[in-house]
């Protein structure tokens, strides 16, 4: 994938990587301070630099700018987060600093969530709807199938159909099929 930048050179899968190992240390440290350690900080980070890659031609050139830009996507997505999750309390900058970023090649998983993007719009509603109300509501399966009136089983088997069928999409899209429920709630904005 190209994109062309207006103000010269490209801004193509390269340069986003290169982008993301030059900044992962700063967003983790800030996701971290939003969210505390874990999962939620992961899902932050990963939603930023998602962010980051659909609205690159966007950012700026020079490396202030560009810390202030992600450090508001930091702030405001964390707050979205914070708000759904109530968080219990922030971690001392003083620890965080102490932190390292999760190992691993975290630019695939944004790619999970780009092709999570694409393929989860082209389910029916209401395999969008179990999906969401599961992974990112987290409501209990027993809570579920009395909401919609049906009994546990049908709605386990549901489900089962739900993510077999975000699956292929996801494969068609490119990746194979590995979203998990965490990448779902952060999605599901």
């Amino acid at each position: 994938m190209s994109d062309t930048d207006p103000r010269g050179g490209t801004r193509d899968d390269a340069w986003f990587e290169k982008f993301c190992l030059r900044w992962r240390s700063d967003v983790w440290r800030w996701s971290v301070r939003r969210m505390g350690p874990g999962p939620d900080a992961e899902d932050l980070m990963t939603e930023v630099f998602l962010r980051a890659r659909r609205y690159r031609r966007a950012i700026p050139d020079d490396d202030p700018a560009v810390n202030r830009y992600l450090y508001a996507m930091v702030y405001n997505h964390g707050a979205r987060l914070w708000r759904r999750r109530r968080t219990e309390q922030l971690m001392p900058a003083t620890d965080v600093d102490q932190l390292r970023p999760p190992a691993g090649d975290f630019t695939e998983r944004v790619a999970e969530h780009i092709d999570l993007e694409r393929a989860f719009p082209r389910l029916s509603y209401r395999d969008r709807h179990l999906l969401l109300r599961t992974y990112r509501d987290e409501v209990s399966g027993e809570d579920l199938a009395a909401e919609l009136g049906i009994k546990v089983d049908a709605l386990y088997k549901r489900l089962e159909r739900a993510r077999k069928r975000l699956k292929e999409g996801m494969r068609k899209s490119g990746t194979d099929g590995r979203a998990t429920g965490r990448d779902l709630r952060v999605w599901g904005d």
